[in-house]
C-alpha cells in the first residue's frame, strides 16, 4: 500500500501527505463536525461519534474452538494465529447499537455489534507498546462488527470525498457521480435493510485483518470476521416496527426468555482477485464471481469460511440497574487486538484514528476513565458481609433510591383539549375493531407530535370515504408531588364511567364576521355582528343539544348523540371505548343541511358567506368527564374538553404556528406558564423555518421559495449548520445570514403590511376593508391583513438574529406513544392533539377561532373553564356583538357551555374549507403574488402534486419530463365547479353544494416514495390522493 507504511515490529505507522490530508477530512467530518458539535449543543451524556444509539449491552462468553476445523485442510495452519492459536474461553461484553441518533426510528438503520473480550493473554497493539508483551500479561480484544458485509467507501480518499460532500451540502451530487456508483449502491443497500431483531442479524468486520505478523519476505494471510446467529433458535414475535425503539425492546424480552448463541467465522483470503485494499470489495469465489451468494454469509466463497468460535449471550435482564451505564463506558476499536491480528487498509487506519479520538473525547467529557478495564462487570452484586461467603444479588434488586410515591391523590383526563374530525365512512355491521388501534371506519388522532406518516388506508376506507378521527382520552393518576403514578385503566378493582356532553350552537349565535378582539375592528365604521337566523324567535330551537352520553367498559359503542335543529334531528357524534377502556369521542359525519326546501347556502340565502340562514352542520364541542373508583375510593377526574373539526386534507403537514403554540403563548402571557429562559435554535427557531419548507407540498409559492434546492431550503443541513451556530468568543461568521432571514418576516410592530414578507399567510382582517385605490382585497395600509410573528416569537427570532441564543438539542422523536416516558405522557397528549391544528388566520378559522386567544376561557393551561347551566349566554334576536364585547369575559368569553368554542365558526363548515384559498390579488399590478399569501394550506391545500404527475415523476421518462411533472402543481379546489376560481354568487353556490355533498372526494396529500435519481427531488414526497 503506497500511501502508508506499517511497522509490525514497533506497531507504528507513517502516512504520506496525501493520505494525511484525507485523514484530516475524515476526522473533521467524523469528530469535529459531528461528535464535538453534539457535545457543544448540550448532548448529555456525551455519545459516540458513530453507532450513537445504544440498544443495549449484554454479558457473554466467547469461546475459541478448533473442533470444526478439518486437520487435513491446508488452510487450517493459517487460521491459528494470535487470538485463534489456542482454544480458550473469555468473558465478554457485547454492545448492540445503530448508526443513528437517539430518538430516531430503528427502522432501516445499520446495526453494529461490538464485542470486548477480557483477560486475553498478551498485550494489544493499541493500548500498550509491544516491548511490554509477555505471556503473563492480560489484555482486552475488540471486534467492532456491523450488519452489512462491506464498508461503503473503498478507501480513505473516497471516504474523505464523502465527508467533504456531506459538509458542503453536495452529498447527493457526490453519490450520483459515475465513479461512486458502487458507493451509492452500498448505501442504498444499507438503507434498504429492515432488521427485525439485533439477534437475528449477521455481522461482518468489513475490513480485512492479518493472520500472523508478515514474514521476512512480506508474506502474510488476510481474513475477515463474520458473526452469525446459530440456526433454529427461537425468538419472540417481531415487535411493532413503528416503535422507534423496537430493537431494544426485542433484545430485552428475548434475553429475559432465553440465552442466544452466535457462531464466529473467519473468511480466509485466498485469491488476488479478492481485494485487501478496497474495503468495499465483497470477497467472492474467484472462479465463479457471479455465482449465487450463500446465506447468511452474503458471498459464494463459503468453502473458505471457517467456524472458529462461538459467542453465547447469557439469559439476563438487559435493563437491570447499571447495565446501560456500563456498556456506555466501554470503548471499542478494531486495533485493540493482538499483534498477529491487526487490521489492514486505509479504512482500517481511519477507524483507528477516529475511534481513538472519539472514545477519549467522550470519556473525558463524561468524567470517565480513558483506560481499558482490567476485568468485566460481574453478572450480579456481591452483597455479602465482610469475610462472609459470597452472595450474589441481581443488580435489578439493588436499590439505594427512595421508593416512589405511588399513592394516587388526583386523577386527570388527557389531553386537556381533544380533537375529533368529521368523516363519512360508514360502518358495515358491528365489527369496527380490526386489531390493536386498527378500526374499520375511524382512526385515532395523533398522540405524539411526531407520529409516522399517515397511510392512505388509515384515513380512507375501502370505498374511498374519509374516516372520522377519534379523539382518544386517557386517565392518569398523580401523587401528591404531581408526578404521574400510572395510566388508569378499568379492571382489577378499577371502575371508570365516562360522560360527554356535545352541542352545536352556531345557528343561535352571532354571525362570524371579524376577529373582534383585534384592534383594527375598534373603529365604529365596522358594523357590529348581529345574530344568525334573526327571524327565529325561539332561540333555543336553533341549538342542537343532545343529552349527555355515558359509556363504560371496554370495546363499547354508544348510540348516536342526537339533538334537534328546529324540527330536524341531527347527530353530533357518538362515544366508543377502545379495547383497554379508554374513551373515544367521534364527531359527526360532516353533513350540513336545512329543514327548508330549496334553501341555497349563498346565492339567494338571506344570510351570507359562512352565515347561512336556516342551515345547520354537525360540528360540535363540549366537556368530557370521568368518575373513577380505585379499590373503593372514588375520584372525579379533572375534566377535559373535546371539539370536532373538518377533515385534515394534509395530515402530515404542520402549520407555521400550531394551535398548541398559540395556547402556550396565551398561557405564558397570562402567567400560567413560564417564559423560556433562553432561546434555543432547535426548539424555538428551526421548527418554524422547516414548516415553511414543508408547506411547499401544499402551495406553489412556498415551493418556489422553500423547496429542496431553492434559495431558502430549510431542510438543507449545510444551511441549518450555519443558522444554528451562535457567536462564540466574539466571532459570529453567520450573523448576516441570520439577520437576512429575520428581515424576511413580517413584524408585529409594522404599521403597514407587505404580502411578500414571511410567513406568507393571510391575517385576521384580510378582505374586510379592501384597498380603495386598487379595489383589491388586500389593504396595504392594514398590517393585520397578513400574518406576522407573534410578539413572543418575534422576540425569539430577534435574539436569534442578534446571536443571543443556544443551539440546543432537537426534541425526541416518538413515533409510538408507548415510548414516551410515563411522566411526560399527559403533556405529550395535550400537545399532540393541538399540534395538528392551526392558529392562524382567524377569519373565522380552520378548526377554532379567535376566542381561544382569550385567557378568560381557561381555568388552567389547556383546560377550558366550564359554564354552569345558568351561565349559558343565548343572544336575543336584536342583540349585537362588537369590539368592546370582545373584551368583556361575560359575553361568551368566560366559562364555556357545550358548543361554546365552535359557535363562532363558519356555518356550514364547508364554506371556509372550500373557499378560503390563496393568491387572491394575483392580478394586482404591484405583483402581490400569484400563489401567496395563503389561508390554511397545512390543512386545506392550495396547490398539489397530483397522482398522475407523480406516476410520471417515478417513471422512466426523460429527466426533463419528470422534473416538469414534479413542478406542475394543480389547484386543490379545481373540482368544485366548472369555473372553480370564480367568486361570482352562482359559481360560489355550486362550489358550496359540491363541497357539502362531496367533501370526501377532495384530495388528501400523503407521503409517497420519491425517485432517487432526480436532483432536488427528495426521497419522500407528498402526493394528492383522490377517492376513486
Amino acid at each position: 500500500m503506497a500511501r502508508y507504511k506499517y511497522d509490525y515490529k514497533s506497531q507504528t505507522y507513517t502516512m504520506d501527505n496525501d493520505l494525511t490530508a484525507d485523514m484530516k477530512t475524515i476526522v473533521d467530518g467524523f469528530i469535529y463536525n459531528k461528535q464535538y458539535k453534539n457535545f457543544q449543543n448540550g448532548q448529555t451524556p456525551g455519545r459516540r461519534g458513530a453507532f450513537i444509539k445504544t440498544h443495549g449491552g449484554v454479558s457473554a462468553k466467547f469461546t475459541i474452538s478448533h473442533d470444526a476445523l478439518d486437520p487435513n485442510d491446508q488452510h487450517v495452519a493459517l487460521l491459528k494465529k494470535g487470538l485463534f492459536a489456542q482454544e480458550a474461553q473469555y468473558d465478554a461484553w457485547v454492545r448492540f447499537g445503530s448508526d443513528i441518533n437517539f430518538g430516531e426510528s430503528d427502522r432501516n438503520s445499520t446495526i453494529g455489534c461490538s464485542i470486548k473480550l477480557f483477560n486475553v493473554p498478551g498485550l494489544n497493539v493499541l493500548d500498550y507498546p509491544p516491548s511490554q508483551d509477555s505471556p503473563s500479561q492480560r489484555t482486552t480484544v475488540d471486534f467492532p462488527l456491523q450488519n452489512y458485509q462491506v464498508f461503503f467507501a473503498s478507501d480513505a480518499k473516497q471516504m474523505a470525498g464523502y465527508m467533504a460532500a456531506k459538509a458542503s451540502g453536495t452529498l447527493k451530487d457526490f453519490r450520483n457521480r459515475p465513479e461512486n456508483a458502487a458507493l451509492n449502491e452500498i448505501i442504498n443497500g444499507m438503507i434498504a435493510s429492515d432488521p427485525s431483531s439485533a439477534l437475528t442479524e449477521t455481522y461482518w468486520s468489513c475490513v480485512p485483518f492479518i493472520l500472523g505478523i508478515p514474514e521476512s519476505n512480506g508474506f502474510t494471510s488476510y481474513c475477515k470476521y463474520i458473526l452469525s446467529p446459530r440456526a433454529n433458535q427461537t425468538t419472540l414475535p417481531t415487535k411493532d416496527k413503528t416503535d422507534p425503539g423496537f430493537l431494544r425492546a426485542d433484545l430485552i424480552d428475548n434475553l429475559k426468555a432465553a440465552p442466544y448463541i452466535f457462531d464466529f467465522y473467519i473468511h480466509l483470503h485466498t485469491s488476488p482477485y479478492q481485494s485487501v485494499e478496497n474495503a468495499s470489495d465483497n470477497w467472492m469465489d474467484p472462479n465463479n464471481p457471479d455465482g449465487p451468494e450463500t446465506e447468511p454469509f452474503k458471498t459464494n466463497d463459503s468453502k473458505n469460511i471457517y467456524k472458529i468460535g462461538t459467542l453465547e449471550i447469557q439469559q439476563q435482564d438487559m435493563a437491570q440497574r447499571g447495565q446501560d451505564d456500563y456498556i456506555e463506558s466501554l470503548a471499542f476499536n478494531p486495533w485493540r487486538t493482538l499483534p498477529d491480528n491487526v487490521p489492514y487498509g486505509e479504512i482500517a487506519l481511519a477507524r483507528r484514528i477516529s475511534y481513538e479520538i472519539a472514545a477519549k473525547s467522550r470519556r473525558d467529557l463524561n468524567g470517565q476513565s480513558v483506560g481499558e478495564p482490567v476485568s468485566p462487570r460481574p453478572p450480579a452484586f456481591n452483597d455479602a458481609a465482610y469475610n462472609a461467603p459470597e452472595h450474589d444479588t441481581p443488580w435489578s434488586d439493588v436499590s439505594s433510591a427512595v421508593q416512589p410515591d405511588t399513592e394516587i391523590v388526583r386523577v386527570a383526563i388527557h389531553p386537556g383539549i381533544g380533537v375529533a374530525r368529521v368523516g363519512n365512512s360508514k360502518l358495515e355491521g358491528d365489527s369496527w375493531i380490526r386489531g390493536e388501534d386498527d378500526y374499520a371506519d375511524i382512526y385515532i388522532g395523533p398522540e405524539t407530535d411526531t407520529p409516522p406518516p399517515m397511510p392512505l388506508e388509515k384515513i380512507r376506507d375501502e370505498s374511498g370515504r374519509i374516516k372520522r378521527q377519534a379523539a382518544r382520552f386517557r386517565l392518569y393518576g398523580f401523587n401528591a408531588k404531581g408526578d404521574v403514578v400510572k395510566e388508569i385503566l378499568p379492571g382489577n378493582g378499577v371502575n371508570v364511567t365516562w360522560k360527554v356532553t356535545l352541542a352545536n350552537r352556531k345557528a343561535q349565535w352571532f354571525t362570524a364576521d371579524h376577529a373582534w378582539d383585534t384592534a383594527f375592528f375598534a373603529s365604529e365604521e365596522h358594523k357590529p355582528s348581529g345574530v344568525r337566523n334573526p327571524k327565529v324567535e325561539d332561540r333555543a330551537s336553533l341549538a342542537i343539544t343532545p343529552e349527555p352520553m355515558i359509556i363504560t367498559g371496554k370495546s363499547q359503542r354508544s348510540a348516536p348523540m342526537t339533538g334537534k335543529f328546529l324540527t330536524e334531528e341531527v347527530s353530533l357524534g357518538e362515544l366508543r371505548t377502545d379495547s383497554e377502556g379508554r374513551l373515544l369521542v367521534l364527531g359527526g359525519t360532516g353533513l350540513a343541511g336545512s329543514p327548508y326546501p330549496n334553501n341555497p347556502v349563498i346565492d339567494g340565502n338571506e344570510g351570507y358567506f359562512n352565515n347561512a340562514v336556516g342551515w345547520y352542520d354537525d360540528i360540535a364541542d363540549g366537556p368530557v368527564h370521568a368518575e373513577v373508583t380505585i379499590n373503593g375510593k372514588t375520584y372525579d377526574a379533572d375534566p377535559a374538553w373535546v371539539f370536532s373539526a373538518p377533515p385534515n386534507y394534509a395530515p402530515d403537514i404542520i402549520g407555521f404556528r400550531t394551535l398548541y403554540e398559540l395556547l402556550e403563548e396565551v398561557h405564558t402571557e397570562a402567567g400560567m406558564l413560564p417564559m423560556p429562559k433562553q432561546v434555543s435554535f432547535m426548539e424555538h427557531i428551526l421548527p418554524c423555518l422547516q414548516r415553511l419548507s414543508s408547506l411547499s407540498w401544499v402551495n406553489k409559492g412556498f415551493y418556489e421559495l422553500f423547496a429542496p434546492g431553492k434559495e431558502y431550503d430549510f431542510t438543507d443541513q449545510n444551511l441549518i449548520d450555519k443558522l444554528k451556530t451562535p457567536k462564540t468568543s466574539g466571532l459570529d461568521p453567520h450573523k448576516e445570514k441570520r439577520r437576512e432571514i429575520f428581515s424576511k418576516f413580517h413584524s408585529p410592530y409594522e404599521d403597514k403590511c407587505d404580502p411578500h414578507q414571511w410567513p406568507l399567510l393571510y391575517g385576521d382582517s384580510f378582505g374586510e376593508v379592501g384597498d380603495d385605490e386598487t379595489s383589491h382585497l388586500l389593504n396595504i395600509n392594514n398590517p393585520q391583513d397578513v400574518f406576522s410573528l407573534s410578539y413572543i416569537r418575534y422576540s425569539w427570532f430577534k435574539k436569534w438574529a442578534d446571536g443571543d441564543f443556544v443551539t440546543g438539542l432537537p426534541s425526541p422523536i416518538y413515533a409510538s406513544f408507548d415510548n414516551v416516558p410515563i411522566n411526560d405522557q399527559p403533556a405529550m397528549l395535550d400537545k399532540a392533539a393541538l399540534h395538528f391544528c392551526l392558529a392562524d388566520a382567524f377569519h373565522p378559522g380552520c378548526e377554532l377561532t379567535w376566542p381561544v386567544r382569550q385567557a378568560s376561557i381557561y381555568r388552567a393551561p389547556f383546560r377550558i373553564r366550564e359554564a354552569n347551566a345558568d351561565e349559558i349566554d343565548v343572544p336575543e334576536q336584536h342583540e349585537q356583538f362588537e369590539y368592546m364585547a370582545a373584551h368583556t369575559p361575560d359575553r361568551g368569553l368566560g366559562a364555556q357551555p357545550p358548543g361554546g368554542l365552535t359557535r363562532w365558526m363558519a356555518l356550514p363548515w364547508h364554506g371556509d374549507t372550500a373557499r378560503c384559498r390563496a393568491g387572491y390579488d394575483a392580478d394586482n399590478p404591484a405583483n402581490y403574488g400569484e400563489y401567496t399569501p395563503a389561508y390554511w394550506p397545512a390543512r386545506v391545500p392550495n396547490h398539489v402534486l397530483t397522482f398522475q404527475d407523480y406516476l410520471t415523476v417515478i417513471s422512466r421518462q426523460s429527466p426533463t419530463d419528470r422534473m416538469a411533472a414534479f413542478e406542475n402543481r394543480k389547484k386543490w379546489w379545481r373540482s368544485l365547479s366548472s369555473n372553480s376560481d370564480s367568486r361570482e354568487p352562482g359559481e360560489a353556490e355550486q362550489q358550496m353544494q359540491y363541497m357539502i355533498h362531496n367533501f370526501d372526494k377532495m384530495g388528501i396529500v400523503l407521503q409517497k416514495e420519491g425517485p432517487t435519481d432526480l436532483e432536488n427531488v427528495p426521497d419522500k414526497i407528498y402526493v394528492e390522493h383522490i377517492a376513486e
